[in-house]
């Protein structure tokens, strides 16, 4: 079965992401556990109603959100560091970039906070941008290594 990349979800003018809809059943396969997967043809969505708010189901949401210059979501990529729930309404993130002079941090910090906000309890993210550690390749994921072609 040859491999098929998806792409994140295609954006509105305000870079909202908005619903993408299947033309047609996508098999896929995670990534490193081997599984095949299909997605059927329709609406993709995430659906996150009724899921409790824990550190799980965060990273969940944030696979779904994608660095704008490289094909890999930013759990992947190492760039999450930490995630707080002080309240059940209020998640704080601190995030990193893979450079310090890399421009979309707000592009990134926007979209994470979209993410979040559209489930139910969440009605605060805090999200900081931090340098240290600095970021390197050994935080990248084997899914992320995979994808860059560096396995």
């Amino acid at each position: 079965m040859a491999a098929e990349k998806v792409s994140p979800s295609p954006r509105n003018r305000s870079g909202k992401a908005i619903d993408t809809t299947l033309s047609r059943d996508v098999h896929g396969i995670v990534v490193p556990e081997g599984v095949v997967i299909i997605k059927r043809r329709g609406l993709l969505t995430q659906d996150l109603a009724g899921k409790p708010v824990s550190e799980d189901t965060i990273l969940e949401m944030l696979k779904t959100v994608y660095d704008p210059e490289i094909p890999v979501n930013i759990v992947d990529l190492g760039l999450i560091y930490r995630i707080t729930l002080p309240t059940p309404s209020t998640v704080n993130i601190d995030l990193t970039l893979t450079a310090p002079g890399c421009g979309m941090g707000e592009v990134l910090v926007q979209e994470i906070e979209l993410k979040l906000k559209k489930h139910p309890p969440i009605d605060q993210a805090i999200i900081t941008l931090v340098f240290d550690p600095p970021w390197d390749r050994s935080r990248l994921s084997v899914a992320a290594q995979l994808e860059l072609g560096l396995l």
